[in-house]
C-alpha cells in the first residue's frame, strides 16, 4: 500500500474488517496475516491457482454457460452473499472477475476493497460510484443513495445474466445510452433460456430496489430446483482451428511441434484412439505432451466434425419484466425518480461516467475476431504465484469456418493440478491462435495467389509462372 493515501488506507481498513468477520468461509478467500513496515502495508492471501469465474466462462464456446454449470456457481455465490448480509457486510463489488476459484474450480469471493459494513437497521451508503460501469444499479446511476444490500442484488443478477448470456444485460459504447439503459431496465434475453432463469433474473434486476428479494428468499426461488448442477468439466478443452487444417493436418502438427519444442515441453507421437471419440468426431494425429516445470501431463489431439451452422441466437426485448418492474415502482414513487434521456445526459453522474474507468468484460471484443496477443511462455506460469490478470485480452471463438467439417485442437488433461492446466490452456490457445492462424492465413494467400495466376496465365506458361505453396 502506498504510504500517505489516506482513501486507499480506508478501503484496506473495509477490506481487513470484512474478511476477518467472513474468516472460515469456505467461499470467501481467506486473510493469512497481515504485515506492515515504516512505509508500508502487506496482506497475505489465500493462493487461488483457478484464476476467476470469467476465465471458466471463456472455456465454452460463445461465451456461454450451461445452466448447470451457471447453477453450481450461482448457489455458492448467493449463499456467500447471504452470509455476508447477515453479518452486516455488503461487498459493493459483485462481478465475475472477483468470484476467484481455486484449484478445484470452486468459487472463492474475493477483493472486498470497496466492501461496507452495516448495521441491522441501517445499510444506506452515499452516491459514491462503486463497482464496474456496467454493473451499477438504476439508484446509483440517479445519485441516490442506496442500500448495500440491494445493489449486491443487482450486481449479482448482471453476473448471473454474464454467465448465460455471454455479456452484461447493460453494455453500450454511448455513456447516456448505458445509462438510459440501467435507469429503464430495458435488456434483451435469449429464448433458449429457461423460464425460471429469466423470471430469477428479472427479480434481482428490478429497478425499484424495494422489490428485489433477499438472497435468503432468492435460493428459495424455483431456478435452483429446475434442474441439475455440476461444475465445469476442466479436463478436456477445445481450441478451434483455422478450417485450412482440415485438409493439411500435417502442417498443424509440425506448427504445433515447433512450439512445444520452444516452450520446453516434452513430447512425443501417439496412436489416434477414434472409439474414444465423440460421435461423428474423426482423430488426425496425437501428441503426448509432459511440462516439468509445471508437473502436468497432456494430450493434444487434432480432430474433426461436421460443420454445422449455429442457429442465430434469437433474442426479445423483455418488455413485460420492464413493465411490471414498473408497476412495482410507480405504487412506490420510484418511477417520478426516473430522468430523461437529455436529463441523463447533462446530469452529474453522467459527466463522473465520462472519467470512470471502463472495466474491461467479456463483451468487448467482438464474436468472431481473434486479437493479435504476444503469447507468454508456458514456463512463467510457474513463475508467477499470482492470479492471472482477468481483465487482459481475450480470445473469441474462431471464425465460421465453411467446409464440411471443421478442425479443433481436443486438449486433454492427464496428471496434474486443475488450476495450472486452465493456465495452460489459456497460454496454450493463444499460441495456437497466434501461430495456427498465421501459417494458415500465409498458406492461404498462397493458394489464392497461385489462383489468380492460374486464371490469367496461358496453360504452355503455368509450370514456370506459377510458384506452388510450401
Amino acid at each position: 500500500m502506498p504510504p500517505g493515501n489516506c482513501a486507499y488506507m480506508s478501503r484496506l481498513d473495509h477490506e481487513i474488517e470484512s474478511l476477518k468477520m467472513l474468516t472460515g468461509h469456505p467461499h470467501v478467500v481467506e486473510l493469512e496475516e497481515v504485515l506492515e513496515d515504516d512505509e508500508n502495508m502487506y496482506l497475505r492471501m489465500e493462493l487461488l491457482g483457478g484464476g476467476s469465474l470469467i476465465d471458466i466462462v471463456r472455456l465454452y464456446p460463445n461465451n456461454l454457460l450451461p445452466e448447470e454449470v451457471a447453477r453450481y456457481y450461482m448457489r455458492q455465490l448467493f449463499e456467500t452473499l447471504e452470509c455476508c448480509h447477515s453479518l452486516g457486510i455488503c461487498h459493493r463489488d459483485v462481478r465475475l472477475e472477483n468470484m476467484l476459484l481455486d484449484n478445484k474450480a470452486k468459487l472463492k469471493l474475493g477483493d472486498f476493497g470497496q466492501s461496507g459494513v452495516f448495521t441491522a437497521a441501517w445499510d444506506m451508503f452515499s452516491t459514491t460510484l462503486v463497482g464496474s460501469v456496467y454493473s451499477l444499479s438504476p439508484e446509483q446511476v440517479l445519485g441516490m443513495c442506496y442500500s448495500g444490500r440491494k445493489i449486491d442484488v443487482w450486481s449479482a443478477g448482471v453476473s448471473m445474466y454474464c454467465l448465460l448470456v455471454g455479456h452484461p444485460p447493460f453494455y453500450d459504447l454511448d455513456s447516456t445510452d448505458l445509462l438510459t439503459s440501467i435507469v429503464t431496465g430495458t435488456y434483451k434475453t435469449p429464448l433458449n433460456l429457461s423460464v425460471e432463469a429469466i423470471n430469477l433474473m428479472s427479480k434481482m434486476l428490478n429497478v425499484d430496489p424495494d422489490a428485489r428479494p433477499s438472497f435468503e428468499k432468492l435460493l428459495e426461488h424455483p431456478w435452483f430446483s429446475a434442474g441439475d448442477e455440476y461444475p465445469p468439466v476442466l479436463d478436456k478443452l477445445e481450441i478451434p482451428v483455422h478450417p485450412l487444417y482440415v485438409r493439411r493436418p500435417d502442417l498443424a502438427e509440425m506448427i504445433i511441434a515447433s512450439v512445444l519444442y520452444q516452450h520446453k515441453t516434452h513430447f512425443h507421437l501417439g496412436a489416434v484412439d477414434n472409439d474414444a471419440l465423440p460421435d461423428k468426431v474423426e482423430g488426425m494425429w496425437c501428441i503426448k505432451c509432459h511440462h516439468p516445470s509445471l508437473d502436468l501431463k497432456f494430450l493434444l489431439t487434432l480432430c474433426t466434425r461436421p460443420n454445422t451452422l449455429d442457429e442465430e441466437e434469437s433474442e426479445v426485448e423483455t418488455g413485460k419484466h420492464v413493465q411490471d418492474g414498473f408497476a412495482v415502482a410507480r405504487d412506490s414513487g420510484w418511477a417520478d425518480l426516473r430522468r430523461s434521456h437529455e436529463v441523463l445526459e447533462n446530469s452529474a453522474i453522467s459527466r463522473t461516467l465520462s472519467q470512470y474507468p471502463h472495466k474491461r468484460h467479456i463483451a468487448t471484443t467482438a464474436p468472431g475476431v481473434v486479437p493479435q496477443l504476444r503469447a507468454q511462455s508456458f514456463g512463467n506460469m510457474a513463475e508467477s504465484k499470482s492470479a492471472p490478470n482477468v481483465n487482459g485480452p481475450h480470445l473469441q471463438a474462431s471464425p465460421m469456418q465453411t467446409s464440411a467439417r471443421r478442425a479443433f485442437l481436443s486438449v486433454s488433461f492427464q496428471e496434474g493440478e486443475t488450476g495450472a492446466f486452465v493456465k495452460l490452456y489459456r497460454k496454450l490457445k493463444a499460441i495456437c491462435d497466434e501461430s495456427l492462424w498465421e501459417a494458415a492465413e500465409k498458406q492461404t494467400q498462397r493458394l489464392e495467389e497461385r489462383n489468380r495466376l492460374v486464371q490469367h496465365t496461358p496453360s504452355s506458361e503455368i509450370g514456370n509462372a506459377i510458384p506452388l505453396p510450401h
